[in-house]
């Protein structure tokens, strides 16, 4: 509870304040930088710390984090010189430091993820969830701190791979992570390693990196249309993912260890149950976002960030899927289906990337793009929702029941925003 709390808190307090202090191309910058760490983010740990969820033994649990390590320091290394590189020849808005930020954020990312998933084999669920609260908390006050400083787009960079090695100072257990570099530096180790989660590196990691492309081709495609959309998105983006990161982060814990048991029975109950739970209420809170847009962004974001009102409107429903399906997305564990999810995560990223693209260089306008986007991850999610349920519990039952609330409830929740906020003459 206290890190659903904490991951809906934290970020929604310092939108408020952020959105205030920064101008929206300070913002861009910032998104330009993620566009260029997300696909090291993705790959960097080879998804091996789903394996140690699951693996059956504490030597299998080291062997896994030694190889982990080990490819979380060579990512971080490739990083910092990818990233100067990137500066020099086309990024140039990204400031001098960008290549250590990079970097240290690849390395102390990295190392977060895999303590949050040794706590979670061990069932140490309040240090998993601390794990969650540290970052965020931390990420909060460093944006503050580094802000006062200076305002610019360097202080929000930093505040990035900081608040992991904060989290890493307060909740980590040193002697595990001191044993796991140890480890890292003996290659029969690591070979186990590679060996035991040969089928989460090999296709989880694209799996990712399909991910990350996804997402970041459009802030390129924007980027070059205007050099203010990618803050305009990014803003959006942010603020309607918030439910999704904390529907996620509080349900996908147990979807992993009910799929470890392997007992689908009551992982299909849950599954059932849990949908017809989350329709109403992610319709409701999502539709009342898109009715009532103008409002909320001014009031979250002030009057320089007016325009980002189109994009969480247009968003709003690739966003409410995302929620309803993003937890689910460990159930490709169940019967080593990670290959099968692979090419799913193929289909979506070609489909969401060719669609952006191709609209928005046709049309060279920002929001054609972003309606592209949303049109084409609504398809993707709706295809990977039904996959992921006949894979992990051989039914989808549950999904024609769930859309038929979500879309009812979204259109409640549209109207009422709309009228609302119609009555305050927004």
């Amino acid at each position: 509870m206290a890190a659903t709390v904490a991951r809906i808190g934290v970020p929604s307090i310092m939108t408020l304040i952020l959105a205030r202090l920064f101008r929206p191309e300070m913002i861009s910058v910032v998104g330009v930088y993620l566009m260029v760490v997300a696909v090291p983010l993705g790959i960097a740990t080879l998804r091996l710390e789903d394996a140690v969820v699951l693996a059956k033994s504490n030597i299998r649990v080291l062997a896994l984090v030694a190889c982990s390590t080990r490819s979380i320091v060579a990512t971080s290394i490739c990083t910092s010189i990818a990233t100067e590189i990137l500066r020099h020849v086309w990024l140039h808005e990204l400031p001098p430091t960008a290549w250590l930020a990079a970097g240290l954020h690849i390395f102390g990312f990295g190392l977060w993820r895999l303590q949050s998933a040794c706590f979670l084999y061990q069932l140490k669920l309040g240090k998993w969830a601390l794990c969650d609260v540290a970052v965020v908390a931390s990420l909060g006050v460093l944006q503050l701190v580094l802000a006062w400083i200076a305002v610019s787009p360097t202080s929000l960079i930093w505040a990035l791979p900081l608040s992991y090695f904060c989290a890493l100072i307060l909740v980590a257990e040193q002697g595990s992570l001191r044993l796991a570099t140890q480890l890292a530096a003996r290659r029969a180790i690591c070979a186990r390693g590679w060996s035991s989660g040969r089928n989460f590196a090999v296709y989880l990691t694209p799996y990712s990196l399909l991910g990350a492309v996804r997402e970041r081709a459009t802030i390129g495609v924007l980027r070059s249309i205007s050099p203010v959309a990618p803050g305009l998105f990014y803003q959006a983006d942010r603020l309607l993912n918030m439910p999704s990161s904390a529907v996620t982060g509080a349900l996908r814990p147990l979807v992993q260890l009910h799929g470890a048991t392997g007992n689908t029975k009551n992982l299909r109950a849950l599954v059932y149950r849990t949908t017809l739970l989350l329709a109403p209420a992610i319709g409701l809170g999502m539709g009342a976002i898109g009715g009532s847009a103008d409002l909320v962004v001014r009031i979250l974001f002030g009057p320089n960030w007016t325009s980002t009102a189109q994009y969480v409107t247009i968003l709003t429903v690739p966003a409410a899927l995302l929620a309803m399906t993003n937890w689910l997305d460990r159930l490709y564990h169940i019967g080593n289906g990670q290959r099968a999810a692979f090419h799913v995560e193929l289909f979506g990223t070609i489909t969401v990337t060719a669609s952006t693209v191709i609209i928005g260089f046709f049309t060279n306008s920002a929001l054609s793009a972003v309606t592209a986007y949303s049109a084409s991850m609504s398809v993707y999610l709706l295809v990977w929702w039904v996959w992921a349920l006949r894979r992990g519990v051989n039914t989808a039952e549950s999904i024609p029941l769930g859309l038929v609330i979500l879309t009812a409830s979204m259109t409640i929740g549209w109207y009422a925003g709309n009228q609302f906020q119609q009555i305050l003459h927004i």
